[in-house]
């Protein structure tokens, strides 16, 4: 992996440093995506014998548990748009989102190239 930096003036520490934090990043995403897996299994086991209507009221019933306590405004204003930001089909973007800021500050950091246009 150090091979990746050859040309590129970085001391060995540098290299190291930025090598370690890509992995740690990588490795943070892994965990986190095993982690929500987890939780949407153990929903779907939790929820499975319910009917349609016994889940939108067990669920209904958390968010207004949640929302009455007044402590979460910005995780119910989440709930009540119907945003999942834990949604399996965004991981990706989420993923390489993450990646493209921490590229980019290492490569300012460098004085590498300039930063990403947010392309992915």
């Amino acid at each position: 992996m150090l091979g990746y930096f050859d040309g590129l003036g970085l001391d060995m520490h540098m290299a190291i440093d930025i090598s370690t934090t890509v992995g740690t990043y990588v490795m943070g995403a892994v965990l986190r995506e095993v982690q929500e897996h987890n939780s949407e299994t153990y929903m779907e086991q939790t929820l499975a014998e319910l009917t349609e209507a016994e889940r939108e009221k067990v669920i209904g019933e958390f968010t207004e548990r949640v929302r009455a306590t007044g402590r979460y405004p910005h995780l119910t204003e989440l709930m009540s748009a119907g945003y999942d930001p834990d949604a399996a089909e965004t991981r990706d973007s989420r993923f390489e989102f993450g990646l493209d800021c921490l590229l980019d500050g290492i490569a300012a950091r460098i004085g590498g190239q300039p930063p990403s246009t947010g392309d992915g």
